[in-house]
């Protein structure tokens, strides 16, 4: 083989292979300008009133960390509970209030009556898609929990559910157990020693 066509098998070889060379900058430019259009929309539908960062609470403390929504500052507000978290024959109750607010729920749409020990939590149902408490049928419709403390019950519309095992009353404060605040406000309860982490979110 001359020379000469060795030389152009080798140039045409450079040519082909620079051609097809990876530019990680310019990937990291093209995938940037492909998500930028679904973080604005992220940003401007609304989202962030409906996912949190994780909250913190420890069992015997009535010290706790609530999570803001993610695009708040700062991230977290401490928290003076009225009643601590305990462990009872094995199962974990929360105070609801705290629970419903690490799930997204303004304190303005909890009524506390600590005197009858009522708990009422005014609900949107695209706050809490997949709970128990969300209506398929109409998800723009706001739906009203009644946690009646005396009588260990809750109420959802016209359904009312006994939890005489999942309700216990300290302080003048409503508890519950993780396993109906997992059902009612579709959180994930994470407890590790004293520790207890409450997702609402799986960005977190």
């Amino acid at each position: 083989m001359s020379k000469a066509k060795l030389a152009k098998i080798k140039k045409d070889s450079r040519r082909y292979q620079d051609a097809f060379k990876f530019d990680f900058q310019q990937f990291l430019l093209y995938s940037f300008s492909l998500m930028l259009p679904y973080w604005i929309f992220l940003a401007l539908s609304g989202m962030h009133s409906t996912c949190n960062y994780p909250s913190y609470m420890e069992i015997g403390s009535t010290e706790a960390q609530l999570g803001n929504h993610y695009f708040d500052k700062p991230a977290y507000t401490s928290v003076k509970l009225e009643a601590a978290p305990e462990i009872i024959n094995g199962k974990l109750y929360l105070p609801v209030d705290f629970v419903a607010m690490a799930a997204g729920v303004s304190r303005d749409r909890i009524f506390t009556d600590s005197k009858n020990l009522l708990l009422v939590i005014s609900i949107k149902n695209t706050e809490n898609n997949g709970s128990i408490i969300a209506n398929e049928d109409n998800k723009d419709n706001e739906k009203i929990l009644y946690i009646i403390g005396k009588e260990k019950t809750i109420k959802i519309d016209q359904t009312k559910f006994n939890l005489s095992d999942e309700i216990i009353l300290k302080n003048n404060t409503v508890l519950m157990s993780e396993n109906w605040l997992s059902k009612l406000f579709k959180v994930s309860i994470i407890k590790n020693g004293k520790k207890i982490t409450i997702k609402h979110c799986e960005f977190f």
